[in-house]
C-alpha cells in the first residue's frame, strides 16, 4: 500500500479540510515534523482509520477522534487515495453526529459510513465491515499486521523487543498464522485424551463386570482376591469356575431325566385307566339307546309303506294326468284361433278392393310427372355455365383481396423497417455504453460469494455457541452430581472402615473370653495370635467386647462403599470427558471465529452481543454485495441483450428491404390480372338465360318439388295395394292351417283321457283327486325332495339300529373280565412324580443360570482385557507424541510444536534485523535467539539475547540502554516486515511509517539510522518518519511540517530543505 492523497476533515487536531498530497514529495524518504502535540501521529492515525476503521497504537474509538476544534454538527471525514500492486483505490470514511432534540446530546451510533472506489470511480464496497474486509483483501494485511509491519507506531516496535516469550509467540502467531501448528497440537492432544478415555472406559467396564460378578460361597479371602479386576490370572480363575459349573449342571440334568421318566410312566398308566373307565360308560349308554330304537320300529314300518304308495302316484299316475291337461289346453286354443282368423280375412278382403280403385285413377298424374322431368333436365344442362362464371368471379375477388392484403403488408413492412433501424441504432449505443458490464458482474459475483461464505460461517458459529452454552449447563449439573456422589462415597467409606474396626475389636473380645475360660479351667493359656503365655493369678488385660459385629455386616458396608466409589469414578470420568470435549469445541469455535474476527478472544466470543454485532456486520456486507451483484447482473444482462439484438436484427433488416422490393413488383402484376379477368366475366353474363345462377336454381327446385309430390302420391297408392294383398293372403293361409289341425287335437285328447283313467284304476287309487292329494308336499316343498327325505328318515333309523348293536357288542368284549379302575389313586401318584420333576428342573435351571452368568462374565472380562492389551503400545506412543508436541518439561524448557515452527521463522527475522543492526551499531551488537528456557517448566525457543562483540558477552536485551534499545527495536521491526513480505508470496510493501524514538540517539547513531532508512527506499518504497529531532530535519530534507494555531487546529505544509 502506497498512499497518494490523504484528506482529513474534523479529524483529531485537524478542524478544517486538510489535504496531504504524497505525490508531491521530492524524495521517497520524508520527515513529518512539528512540535509535540501538533498532530504528527494523527496523520498516521488517519491512514489506519481510512483503511481499517481503527487507530494505531491505542484502544481509541472513532468518535473520540472527532476534532475538539470543530462543532459536532460537522461530520468527521477521512479520504485516502492509495495504490496497491499498480492499481489505484480511494477509500472514504465519515462519522455523523445526530443531535437529540430532547437531551441536546449528540449520538453517532448510526452515523458511520464507509465506501471504497476503484480508479474509475466504481464502488467496490460499502458499509464499514465490507470496506474493511475489502481493504484487507487488497493490502493483504489486517489492522494488527499493518501496525506491526507497515506503520510502526510510537513505542509499539519497542514492545516486540521487550516482550515476554508468550507475548512474542502471540505476535508471531498472528503475523504468520500458526493455526495449522496449533491445530496439529490439538489433534494429537485430543487423540491422546480420546484413547485414554477409551482405555479408562474399558477398565471401568472390566471393574463393573467383576463387581457385578457373583463370587461363589465358601471361598477363602485369597481365592476371592483371584476374581478382582487387577488379578493377572483372572481369566484362568474364571475358566476353572466355568468348568465346575458345567459339572454341576450335568449332574442336575441326570436327576431331571430320571424324574421325567417316572412322570412319563405314570402318565401312560393314567391314560390307559381313563380309557377303560370310558368303555364302561359308553356300553351303558349304548344299551339305553337300543331300548329307545326298539320302541320306534312300528311307526317306521308304517312310514315305509306310505312312501311306496306316494312313489306310485308321483311317478306312474301323475304324469298321465298332466299330459291329459296339456292336450285339453291345445284343443281349446285351436278353436279360438279359427274364430279370430275368419273375422280378420273378411276385413282384409274389403281393404284390397279399395286400393285397386285408387291405382286405376293415377294414369293422368303420371303424364304430368314426365313433363316436369323434361323441364328440369333443360335447367341442369345450363348449370355448367353458371359454375364457370361463379369460379371466375371468385378468382377475381380472391385476386382483389390478395392485392389489398399485399398492399397492407407492404405498408406494414415499410413501418417495420423504420422501427428496426431505430432499434438497431439504440442497441449499438447500449453495447458501446455497457462494454465493461460482464467483467463488473464477475467481480460482484465473487464478492457476493465471499460475503455468503462469511455469513454462513457466522451463523454456524452462533449455532455452535448456543450448543456450547447448553453443554456448559449440562456440565454444571454433572459437576453438582459428582460432588454429591463424592460426599456420599466418602461417608460410606468412613462408615465401612468404622464398622471394620469394630469387627476387629469384637473378634479380639471373643479371643479374650476364650483365654479367660482356659485360664479358669487349666491355670495357664497361650495367645494364638502373638504367642504370649499367661498364668492364672498373674495380672493381665484382655480386649473387652464392643457388641456383636458380623463379617456379613462388614462385607455389606464395604460393598456399598465400593459401589458408591465406582459410581463416583464413572461420574468423574464422564465429567472430565465432557469437560475436555467442551474445551476442544470452544477452541475449535474460537479458531473458526477468528477467521471472521482475527483479534477475537474467548471472552468476546462467549458474549452474545459480540457475535450478534459480527452477524449484523456480515449481514450488512452480504446485503451490500447482493445489491451490487444485482446491479452488475442487470447491466451484464442488458449488455448481452444488446449484443443478441444486434446479431438478430441486422440480417432481419436486410431481408425486410429485399422483401419490400419484391412486394412492389407483385402489386404491379396483380393490377394487370384484375383488369383482364373483369372483361371476360362481363361477356359470359350476357349469354345466360337467367341473370343469376340462384334464379335458375330456385326455378329448378320448384319444378322438382312438384314432380316429387306427384310421384310420391302414385308410389303411396301402389304400396298400400301391395300391403293389403299380402296381409289378406297371410291370414287366409293361417286359417286353413288351423282348420286342418282341429280334428287331430280332438283325437289326441280322447286317447290321453282314456289312458289316465285306466292307470288310476289299475294302481288301486279311487279317483284323480286322491292321486293329487298324495303328490302334494306340505308347505310348498318340491315333491321329489319331500319323498327323498321320508325315505332317508327310514334308512337313518335302520342304520343307527345296526351300528348301535355293533358298537355294543364290541364294547361288551372289551369290558369282559375287567373291573372299574381307581383314577384318584393314579392322579395322586402322578402329582407326586411331577413335584419331584419340578424340583429337579429348578436345580437344573439354577445350575445353568449360574454357568451362563459365569460364562458371560468370562466373555465380557476377556473382551475388555484384550481391548486394553491392543492399545497398550499405541497409547504409549501417542502419550509421548502428545507430550512432545504440547511442550513437555525438558532440560531446555518447554518447546511445543507451534513454538518450534515459529522459532524457525523468528531466526529469519533476526537474520534480517542483524543486517541493519550491523550498519546502525557499526557491527557492535547482534541479536540471537536463546535455544533453552530459564527452567525445565519454562517455555523456550522465542527468547532473545544480544551479543556485544566488543566485550564478547551475551546478555539480556533488557540490559541495553535506551538508544541501543531503539536501534535494536527498529531493526527487529524492519526485519519482521521483510520476512512477512517474503512469506506473503512476495507481496511488496510499498510504504513504511516510523513514529518517534529517535530522540534517544546521538548524532553518529542518528546518521547510521538515517542511512538504514534511506536504504529502505530502494525500489520505490515510501518511508515516512515522525520526529521533532533537529538533526533529522537536517538529514531528511523532504518534510511535512505540522503546526498548531490555537482554535483553528492543526495545519500542514510540504517543504524541501
Amino acid at each position: 500500500m502506497r498512499p497518494s492523497i490523504l484528506v482529513m476533515t474534523a479529524f483529531g487536531s485537524y478542524r478544517d479540510r486538510t489535504v496531504i498530497d504524497f505525490n508531491q514529495l521530492t524524495s521517497d524518504l520524508y520527515l513529518i515534523t512539528g512540535d509535540t502535540g501538533a498532530g504528527k501521529t494523527t496523520i498516521f492515525d488517519a491512514i489506519v482509520y481510512a483503511l481499517y476503521g481503527t487507530f494505531s497504537g491505542s484502544e481509541r474509538k472513532p468518535e473520540m477522534m472527532h476534532s475538539d476544534f470543530a462543532d459536532k454538527s460537522t461530520d468527521m471525514k477521512v479520504e485516502l487515495t492509495f495504490t496497491e500492486q499498480g492499481k489505484q483505490y480511494r477509500v472514504e470514511r465519515s462519522l455523523h453526529f445526530r443531535k437529540n432534540q430532547k437531551t441536546k446530546e449528540y449520538d453517532c451510533s448510526n452515523g458511520k459510513k464507509a465506501i471504497l472506489y476503484d480508479a474509475d470511480g466504481q464502488v467496490l464496497a460499502e458499509k464499514e465491515t465490507s470496506v474493511t474486509a475489502r481493504c484487507e483483501e487488497i493490502t493483504g494485511l489486517n489492522a494488527d499486521q499493518f501496525t506491526k509491519i507497515v506503520m510502526l507506531a510510537q513505542g509499539q516496535f519497542r514492545r516486540f523487543l521487550s516482550a515476554g516469550s508468550d507475548e512474542r509467540q502471540k505476535i508471531l502467531g498472528k503475523l504468520f498464522d500458526d493455526t495449522a501448528c496449533r491445530a496439529f497440537e490439538t489433534l494429537l492432544e485430543n487423540a491422546r485424551k480420546e484413547l485414554f478415555r477409551q482405555r479408562q472406559t474399558a477398565g471401568a467396564a472390566l471393574t463393573s463386570t467383576m463387581e457385578a460378578f457373583l463370587v461363589p460361597e465358601g471361598l477363602s479371602d485369597e481365592e476371592r482376591a483371584g476374581f478382582l479386576p487387577g488379578d493377572p490370572d483372572l481369566l484362568l480363575h474364571l475358566d476353572d469356575l466355568v468348568r465346575k459349573d458345567q459339572k454341576r449342571a450335568e449332574d442336575a440334568g441326570k436327576a431331571l431325566d430320571e424324574a421325567g421318566a417316572a412322570v412319563l410312566s405314570l402318565t401312560e398308566k393314567k391314560t390307559l385307566d381313563q380309557q377303560v373307565k370310558q368303555n364302561f360308560d359308553d356300553l351303558a349308554a349304548l344299551n339305553q339307546r337300543l331300548e329307545s330304537l326298539k320302541k320306534q320300529a312300528p311307526e317306521i314300518e308304517r312310514q315305509k309303506e306310505e312312501n311306496d304308495r306316494i312313489d306310485l302316484a308321483l311317478h306312474r299316475v301323475l304324469p298321465l294326468i298332466l299330459q291329459r291337461n296339456r292336450d285339453r289346453d291345445e284343443a281349446r286354443k285351436v278353436q279360438e284361433a279359427i274364430a279370430s282368423l275368419t273375422k280378420s280375412c273378411a276385413e282384409l278382403s274389403a281393404r284390397v278392393s279399395a286400393c285397386d280403385a285408387a291405382v286405376k285413377g293415377d294414369a293422368e298424374v303420371s303424364r304430368k310427372v314426365l313433363d316436369l322431368a323434361a323441364k328440369i333436365r333443360g335447367i341442369d344442362d345450363s348449370m355448367g355455365d353458371y359454375d364457370d362464371l361463379e369460379t371466375r368471379e371468385k378468382a377475381l375477388k380472391a385476386l382483389e383481396t390478395r392485392q389489398e392484403s399485399d398492399l397492407k403488408k407492404l405498408d406494414q413492412l415499410k413501418k417495420n423497417i423504420q422501427t428496426n433501424e431505430n432499434a438497431l441504432k439504440q442497441m449499438k449505443e447500449a453495447r458501446d455504453l455497457l462494454k465493461d458490464a460482464p467483467a463488473d458482474k464477475e467481480k460482484a459475483s465473487f464478492a457476493l460469494e465471499e460475503a455468503v461464505k462469511k455469513l454462513d460461517a457466522a451463523k454456524d458459529v452462533k449455532t455452535r455457541l448456543q450448543s456450547i452454552r447448553e453443554k456448559e449447563k449440562e456440565l454444571d449439573l454433572q459437576k453438582d452430581t459428582l460432588q454429591k456422589k463424592t460426599q456420599e462415597a466418602g461417608r460410606l467409606a468412613t462408615e465401612a472402615n468404622d464398622l471394620y474396626q469394630k469387627f476387629l475389636a469384637s473378634q479380639a473380645a471373643i479371643l479374650g473370653m476364650e483365654l479367660e475360660n482356659t485360664l479358669e479351667k487349666e491355670g495357664n493359656a497361650t495367645c494364638p495370635v502373638c504367642g504370649a503365655h499367661f498364668v492364672k493369678g498373674q495380672e493381665h488385660h484382655f480386649a473387652a467386647g464392643t457388641g456383636e459385629i458380623t463379617r456379613q455386616k462388614v462385607d455389606s458396608a464395604r460393598k456399598k462403599a465400593d459401589t458408591a466409589e465406582k459410581e463416583r469414578g464413572n461420574l468423574e470420568s464422564a465429567f472430565q470427558a465432557a469437560k475436555s470435549r467442551l474445551a476442544a469445541e470452544k477452541d475449535s469455535l474460537l479458531s473458526d471465529y477468528r477467521k471472521l474476527v482475527p483479534e477475537a478472544a474467548m471472552e468476546q466470543l462467549l458474549q452474545e452481543e459480540e457475535v450478534d454485532r459480527t452477524m449484523t456486520a456480515l449481514q450488512e456486507a452480504f446485503a451490500a454485495a447482493e445489491k451490487e451483484e444485482k446491479k452488475a447482473a442487470e447491466r451484464a444482462a442488458a449488455y448481452g441483450k444488446a449484443l443478441a439484438g444486434i446479431e438478430k436484427y441486422e440480417p432481419i433488416l436486410d431481408d425486410q428491404k429485399k422483401n419490400e422490393k419484391r412486394g412492389e413488383e407483385i402489386i404491379s402484376g396483380q393490377r394487370a390480372d384484375i383488369s383482364e379477368q373483369a372483361g371476360q366475366i362481363r361477356g359470359k353474363k350476357e349469354k345466360l338465360p337467367y341473370k343469376e345462377k340462384a334464379d335458375a336454381v330456385r326455378e329448378r327446385q320448384t319444378l322438382d318439388d312438384t314432380r316429387r309430390n306427384l310421384q310420391s302420391e302414385i308410389d303411396q297408392h301402389l304400396a298400400l295395394q301391395k300391403k293389403a294383398l299380402e296381409a289378406y293372403n297371410s291370414e287366409s293361409g293361417k286359417l286353413n292351417t288351423r282348420k286342418e289341425e282341429a280334428p287331430v287335437r280332438a283325437k289326441r285328447l280322447a286317447a290321453a283321457q282314456e289312458e289316465m283313467e285306466k292307470a288310476i284304476t289299475s294302481f288301486g287309487f279311487s279317483n284323480e283327486q286322491e292321486v293329487l292329494v298324495l303328490t302334494t308336499a306340505p308347505y310348498g316343498e318340491e315333491m321329489e325332495s319331500y319323498l327323498k327325505k321320508r325315505r332317508q328318515s327310514v334308512t337313518d333309523f335302520e342304520n343307527e339300529r345296526k351300528n348301535t348293536i355293533q358298537k355294543r357288542d364290541e364294547l361288551a368284549g372289551k369290558c369282559e373280565g375287567r373291573q372299574m379302575p381307581d383314577l384318584e389313586a393314579d392322579e395322586k401318584a402322578l402329582l407326586e412324580a411331577k413335584e419331584r420333576q419340578a424340583k429337579a428342573r429348578k436345580e437344573t435351571e439354577e445350575a445353568a443360570g449360574i454357568r451362563q452368568s459365569h460364562e458371560g462374565t468370562r466373555k465380557a472380562a476377556a473382551s475388555k482385557v484384550q481391548e486394553l492389551a491392543k492399545t497398550d503400545r499405541a497409547y504409549a506412543i501417542l502419550d509421548r507424541l502428545g507430550s512432545l508436541a504440547g511442550g513437555a518439561n525438558a532440560e531446555g524448557g518447554q518447546v511445543s510444536f507451534d513454538r518450534f515452527v515459529l522459532s524457525s521463522t523468528f531466526e529469519e527475522v533476526l537474520r534480517m534485523a542483524n543486517v541493519r543492526l550491523d550498519t546502525m551499531t557499526g557491527g557492535r551488537y547482534e541479536l540471537v535467539r536463546r535455544e533453552s528456557g530459564r527452567a525445565r517448566n519454562a517455555k523456550a525457543g522465542l527468547d532473545i539475547s544480544i551479543i556485544d562483540h566488543r566485550t564478547g558477552l551475551e546478555r539480556d536485551t533488557a540490559t541495553i540502554s535506551g538508544g541501543e534499545g531503539f536501534e535494536a527495536s527498529l531493526c527487529l521491526a524492519l526485519g519482521l516486515s521483510d520476512v512477512v513480505q517474503r512469506k506473503a508470496g512476495g507481496r511488496r510493501i510499498e510504504a513504511l511509517f516510523v513514529d518517534e524514538g529517535f530522540g534517544t540517539l546521538d548524532d553518529e547513531k542518528l546518521d547510521n539510522a538515517v542511512t538504514v532508512l534511506k536504504g529502505l527506499t530502494g525500489g520505490g518504497k515510501l518511508v515516512g518518519v515522525i520526529s521533532h529531532v533537529d538533526r533529522l530535519r537536517e538529514a531528511i530534507p523532504t518534510q511535512i511540517e505540522v503546526t498548531s494555531t490555537g482554535k483553528s487546529g492543526s495545519h500542514v505544509a510540504m517543504r524541501s530543505v
